[in-house]
């Protein structure tokens, strides 16, 4: 017979590697590589001693943190891992607090293959031992996450962020930081690339919700608009989610203890520079994919525009009631994106077609196949295992000090408002689709929704059929016998009853279905025998 201890002993490995392993799937690998056929109770109490003796790891890995971090900076020398511990008492053990990772190979890569851009970000660790996790996430040439550093800290703060951002800053040298775009999960930035657009939006927006424009006006227009970004980054990004594409690799990653949670992330970082350098040597251009992809839409469009030459390096398109100039000596359009992005806009690929010149000598360096290879050019080295990491002498931390949480916890990502939702395979979203209502037939809204429905129903209900009047089960007392406005169904809840009055004649009476209710009243005002009695009523008289 098999038992929860043989299952859990068969799957540790893979549960350990695969901590969110669902309890169907451990049924169905019973099933195909032992031979058996396991309830899921047994799966379950399988999963729960793997993940009870996984949380007694946990404890034990973080007495090693710090031969660990002597073993990080002995295989890879300029990489920068701190590690701050707290204490309950003067004279008590040293708690975990928090943890910061930045390797040389990605600092290095950072600084001379990607543009100066930064995205920050932080999400839950889903082990017992609930801590934060922030990350600092670059970009490439080929408009993809370029991870820099991460960290664990106790809470996500304005002091665990301040104590992470300056570390990031000496690491990467950005001194006062002019010159470098920050991007947290907290912004969204407005697409419109020109003042002008920016207030005729914004004008549009007052006229139709007053509340909302204040609302809106409260925070800069400078942190939000990419009508007043800068030119130097060469970025025209409008969200967060290169650090969400980091923070969703490291899923499985974050169920982990500690030490095997940052193993897994620097042998992903090892593994994907490796990746990144056979990739680009597929490239048919000069540029990666993602950035053809939306040269080309530029490119396409290009010829809805009608072009004016000045004879030198001016132009001025049109198209409708739009009219932009471009200069291509000095690599500018009236309309900004040519100067955000370092990609040309269609304003600019038609003048360089009408010219005579190709729109791919004009692309910003930044997404040159050359940036790319730099960034990936610094390999991660790899390390020994913990049986030989050479002991630092410092006295081993504890698990960081317990915080209750409140409320229930939570394993999934909090959605925000306007992200989409993950759609199951084969299902297809709703949204976009025209509502029809099936009460009244017309389109914005549905049956509970319908005002038109509630109408009617606000109105008296009319009269069907016959009028309704009282219906009554007393018999007539002159006639013995049932009104004559009783309905049909009175009538048919009735059945007749025999019964001997005094002069010994039968005579029938109706009587009700139900043995329980009682009799109806005879003409002499006494009660009839129900069916089911032996004796006969007798006449009060």
């Amino acid at each position: 017979m098999v038992t929860a201890a043989m299952i859990a002993q068969h799957f540790e490995a893979t549960i350990k590697d695969h901590p969110k392993m669902k309890l169907r799937e451990i049924q169905r690998r019973c099933a195909s590589e032992m031979h058996v056929n396991v309830t899921i109770d047994c799966c379950y109490r399988a999963k729960k001693i793997v993940n009870e003796k996984m949380a007694g790891n946990h404890k034990d890995e973080f007495g090693l943190l710090w031969d660990y971090a002597h073993e990080l900076k002995s295989k890879m020398p300029g990489s920068t891992i701190k590690m701050v511990v707290q204490r309950v008492t003067a004279d008590s053990l040293p708690h975990f607090k928090r943890y910061y990772v930045c390797f040389d190979a990605l600092k290095r890569g950072w600084k001379v293959g990607c543009r100066p851009l930064i995205g920050l970000d932080g999400c839950f660790l889903k082990g017992p031992f609930k801590s934060e996790f922030l990350t600092a996430v670059g970009r490439d040439a080929n408009n993809q996450m370029f991870p820099i550093a991460w960290a664990v800290v106790e809470v996500e703060c304005t002091d665990s962020w301040g104590w992470f951002l300056s570390l990031l800053s000496t690491d990467l040298g950005l001194e006062d930081g002019y010159g470098y775009t920050i991007f947290s999960d907290q912004q969204k930035i407005a697409k419109c690339t020109t003042e002008r657009e920016w207030e005729d939006l914004c004008s549009a927006l007052e006229k139709k919700d007053k509340d909302v424009y204040d609302n809106l006006m409260k925070k800069s227009p400078k942190t939000w608009t990419r009508a007043f970004l800068g030119t130097t980054c060469k970025s025209d990004i409008v969200d967060n989610n290169l650090c969400e594409a980091f923070n969703s690799s490291i899923v499985e990653a974050r169920f982990k203890s500690i030490i095997r949670m940052l193993e897994d992330i620097r042998t992903k970082m090892m593994t994907r520079i490796v990746q990144k350098r056979k990739l680009c040597n597929g490239w048919k251009q000069n540029y990666g994919p993602l950035v053809k992809a939306k040269f080309d839409a530029n490119k396409k469009d290009c010829v809805e525009w009608q072009l004016i030459w000045n004879g030198e390096n001016g132009c001025e398109l049109r198209k409708g009631s739009y009219q932009y100039t471009v200069d291509l000596s000095q690599r500018i359009c009236s309309c900004r994106s040519w100067q955000i992005s370092g990609i040309p806009c269609s304003h600019a690929c038609a003048a360089m077609y009408h010219l005579g010149l190709q729109p791919d000598e004009y692309l910003h360096e930044y997404y040159h196949i050359d940036t790319y290879k730099k960034a990936y050019s610094f390999p991660i080295q790899p390390i020994n295992g913990p049986h030989d990491w050479e002991k630092a002498g410092i006295q081993p931390v504890l698990p960081p000090i317990e915080r209750k949480m409140p409320g229930r916890p939570k394993k999934n990502k909090r959605m925000a408002k306007d992200e989409p939702k993950k759609l199951k395979p084969g299902h297809l979203s709703r949204k976009g689709l025209l509502m029809t209502c099936t009460q009244c037939g017309q389109h914005g809204h549905n049956k509970p929704s319908c005002i038109n429905s509630k109408q009617q129903d606000a109105q008296p209900p009319k009269q069907k059929g016959k009028s309704s009047i009282k219906r009554s089960t007393t018999l007539d007392k002159s006639k013995g016998n049932l009104p004559f406005f009783a309905s049909s169904r009175t009538t048919r809840s009735m059945t007749t009853a025999s019964c001997q009055d005094g002069t010994g004649q039968t005579s029938s009476t109706p009587k009700l279905r139900n043995n329980k209710r009682k009799a109806p009243l005879d003409h002499l005002g006494t009660q009839e025998s129900v069916a089911g009695n032996t004796k006969p009523s007798r006449d009060s008289s």
